[in-house]
């Protein structure tokens, strides 16, 4: 992948356009191009999300289990929206992933996103707007010792 390119998504990638241009760069070399065809899946039910996904065309359905195993709809995930770090954060795998419509994503792999996470000075010199990527509460848990 070309390295321009993936330093252009990330600069219109809030929180991680804040961030310095070498913390960027290093995000870049790990950003991945997918597209997915309706009812694909990124992840399944059981798993957890392989990476952050940021949606560029088309549209993601978050789904969950009701009581018979059947899915349903929690939330539609439109352009310009990122997906998939709250299920990382917390471990959480009871939710799945799927395309709706023709869906062009990037994906930041989960190493990298938890990694760039974990240099939580990085993220304080970009005085990032956390609680919104974290999730308020484990924002705050999270880089409390930081």
């Amino acid at each position: 992948m070309d390295l321009a390119i993936a330093l252009r998504v990330l600069a219109g990638w809030p929180p991680f356009n804040q961030l310095q241009p070498k913390e960027q760069a290093r995000l870049a070399e790990t950003l991945q191009p997918l597209q997915l065809r309706p009812g694909q899946k990124l992840f399944e039910h059981g798993s957890l999300p392989p990476g952050v996904a940021y949606v560029v065309k088309g549209q993601l359905r978050l789904l969950a289990q009701d009581e018979n195993g059947e899915p349903f709809t929690l939330k539609r995930i439109d352009p310009g929206s990122m997906v998939g770090e709250r299920s990382l954060l917390r471990g959480t795998t009871g939710l799945a992933l799927q395309a709706a419509l023709p869906t062009q994503l990037w994906l930041l792999p989960a190493d990298a996103f938890l990694a760039a996470l974990g240099a939580c000075r990085t993220f304080q010199q970009a005085q990032l707007p956390l609680s919104p990527l974290l999730g308020g509460e484990l924002g705050g848990l999270l880089f409390a010792g930081a």
